[in-house]
């Protein structure tokens, strides 16, 4: 973490204080991404991109006012946009943290070189081809630092910087008349884990090779990740403290009663996965929350705001949807449970029991197939033993 670009933030802290204000919150990122682009089967492009943000948050007479900007912006016309909205704001109470966590051990991830970058491109598109030499392949690998650091007037000083790495796979294959199109991602700290992408768009090449004619009456479903995150979706704002507080949560009164299957287990780790962070836009350190316990309410997750509400202590699950926005409860990252059967399993479970849905979750990694290659250019279906299993995705 730069020492300009925390200067900057005092900065302007140290002028909302000469400006006699109440109290003053001073949130500042900073991002930096480097990108290797692909296309038609050869390196493309490799991109720097650099972007730096600031949000200040001040109480004015009792009054709010959150001005934003973007660049080189002069830190004064910051301050004076921050205080002539405030006086269009109704009273608030002034509710900032205290705590100081600013140490070097709360960064996440390792930065990995563009040369690398360019590599995982380059073997993945390698290997594709190798199965199928007519196929056309684009891939975007990236590698993107993100630096955040929040002070306020009450004393707290805290920021990380996140490293996450990115791979985004495109496989298009025309045969005749038939288009297939096969998409894969995958979001990591340290390492892109490149083969298990490279495997799911080898296996769907194969798939596509098959053509039965379309099954008829009941059909058996397996979700896969980007179907089951529909599901998820809701299930997080259903769980949601600001939706509790509205009274639109369904499980607003249900608390310690069983709302899903008792097979279910759901929580919040802030320390696993790509998505990890060690406190939320407010400052609040984040915390292990276990939301469903066997199929049981146990916690809604909360940002500062609505756990005063609520008569709760925040989860420490305040962020920001965009900068000129202030924070509201979300989570860091939703962990299910894993179950005791292996994808082969699920399928047989499927097969063998054509009325069962069974949720199939795997952490970073995205699959998407699109073409006429299958029976459906909405659906996707597998072939065993002459069977068809249509994977929503």
């Amino acid at each position: 973490m730069g020492t300009d670009f925390k200067t900057r933030a005092h900065q302007l802290l140290e002028l909302a204080h000469k400006a006699g204000l109440e109290a003053a919150e001073v949130y500042q990122m900073q991002t930096k991404t480097q990108l290797a682009c692909f296309d038609a089967n050869h390196l493309k492009q490799i991109e720097n991109r650099e972007a730096i943000g600031l949000a200040l948050r001040i109480w004015n007479q009792g009054k709010p006012g959150l001005a934003v900007a973007k660049g080189n912006v002069a830190l004064p016309q910051v301050l004076e946009q921050a205080i002539g909205l405030s006086e269009l704001s109704p009273p608030q109470e002034i509710q900032l943290p205290k705590h100081q966590l600013c140490t070097p051990d709360l960064n996440r991830g390792t930065p990995v070189p563009r040369e690398q970058l360019v590599d995982w491109g380059k073997s993945a598109i390698a290997d594709i081809l190798e199965q199928q030499e007519l196929c056309s392949c684009s891939a975007e690998i990236s590698c993107e630092s993100e630096d955040v650091y929040l002070i306020n007037s009450e004393g707290l000083e805290c920021g990380y910087i996140d490293t996450t790495l990115r791979s985004f796979l495109t496989t298009e294959w025309i045969r005749g008349h038939d288009f297939l199109c096969i998409e894969a991602n995958q979001t990591q700290r340290d390492q892109i884990q490149i083969q298990p992408l490279i495997q799911r768009i080898q296996q769907s090449l194969q798939w596509s090779e098959k053509q039965i004619a379309p099954p008829k009456g009941v059909v058996p479903i397996l979700f896969t990740p980007n179907a089951s995150e529909v599901l998820w979706d809701t299930i997080q704002a259903a769980l949601n403290g600001q939706k509790v507080l509205e009274e639109i949560s369904p499980w607003a009164y249900q608390k310690n009663e069983a709302v899903l299957s008792s097979q279910l287990n759901l929580s919040q780790q802030p320390t696993i996965g790509p998505y990890s962070c060690p406190f939320d836009d407010e400052g609040y350190p984040s915390q292990d929350i276990h939301l469903v316990i066997d199929g049981k309410l146990n916690q809604f997750f909360t940002d500062h705001k609505t756990s005063n509400f609520l008569g709760s202590k925040s989860t420490g699950n305040g962020f920001r949807p965009h900068l000129h926005n202030y924070p509201v409860p979300e989570l860091i990252n939703l962990i299910v449970a894993p179950g005791t059967e292996t994808f082969e399993e699920l399928v047989e479970i499927t097969r063998t029991s054509p009325r069962r849905q069974v949720p199939m979750v795997k952490d970073g990694l995205e699959f998407t197939q699109l073409g006429e290659f299958e029976l459906s250019k909405l659906t996707n279906n597998i072939l065993f033993e002459e069977n068809v299993f249509l994977l929503l995705l």
